[in-house]
């Protein structure tokens, strides 16, 4: 597991209070997280990476494997 997907996993747990067991596929969905907590993520990340997602691609994404992935392209295209 790349660095960005292990820091989005810590903060689910952490942050979010989801369950230690959760993958890095398991579907936001399947969490019930909900457009504050995808956007309160993203306004996270962005500080940490300097990458801006909005509500909309974060639940594109749908995980946490998926936003890790977001943020790394983003990061390199800048």
């Amino acid at each position: 597991m790349d660095h960005i997907t292990e820091r989005v996993m810590t903060l689910l747990v952490d942050k979010f209070s989801m369950d230690a067991t959760i993958t890095p596929t398991t579907a936001f969905a399947d969490l019930g997280l909900d457009s504050l907590v995808l956007l309160e993520l993203s306004v996270i990340l962005e500080r940490e990476y300097g990458t801006r997602l909005s509500e909309d691609d974060m639940a594109e994404a749908g995980t946490a494997a998926g936003v890790a992935a977001l943020v790394a392209a983003h990061s390199a295209a800048v």
